[in-house]
């Protein structure tokens, strides 16, 4: 499997989607970017949510707690191949202090 720059334009739209639908609750469309089988880990947190209607209760969930100001970012975002598997990444200054961090906690991963 080679990436190309359209499949890595592909890839940071669906990640730019995903960020405002989820964000401004729009649930149906954001239902349509999963594929039936999805799953979400999210390291350093004991979370797993499995198939669309999980991701769909969690980013609910989400909202309601932040009162409807959830935000992903979607910046700072490269791309790269790996053993037959596509991961999204992105760099990060972390909070406090001045490292920076290089995040693989926003993945998305596509199989050949």
């Amino acid at each position: 499997m080679t990436i190309t720059l359209e499949d890595k334009a592909d890839i940071a739209e669906l990640i730019a989607r995903f960020a405002h639908y989820s964000d401004f609750g729009d649930w149906d469309a954001l239902a349509k970017l999963y594929v039936p089988e999805v799953e979400t880990e999210m390291e350093g947190i004991p979370l797993r949510f499995r198939g669309i209607d999980e991701q769909i209760e969690h980013a609910k969930v989400s909202d309601q707690q932040t009162q409807g100001k959830n935000r992903h970012y979607n910046f700072n975002l490269f791309i790269s191949e790996e053993d037959g598997s596509v991961q999204a990444l992105h760099v990060h200054e972390r909070q406090r202090g001045r490292d920076a961090d290089v995040g693989p906690d926003r993945r998305v991963r596509a199989d050949a």
